[in-house]
């Protein structure tokens, strides 16, 4: 690598030094996972009993054939 880039403006072209990566808290990825969980509820989906990370929904078609909605989240 050369050095910076151009969207660090007058510093591009210098070289850096990453010192402390700032990636968020421990618990970021269960925050994260609590809230996809709500906005799947608020969906209308709820999670299996055997795979938390499956969610299905009972659903219908415009011609009224009913069908199940599945989304497997993993993160």
């Amino acid at each position: 690598m050369d050095g910076l880039g151009p969207e660090f403006g007058s510093d591009a072209g210098n070289k850096a030094f990453i010192v402390r990566a700032l990636c968020g808290l421990k618990s970021a990825g269960a925050l994260f996972c609590s809230h996809l969980a709500d906005c799947k509820r608020h969906m209308g989906f709820t999670p299996c009993l055997d795979d938390p990370y499956l969610w299905m929904m009972a659903t219908e078609k415009p011609d009224s054939t009913q069908y199940w909605a599945y989304a497997l989240l993993y993160a």
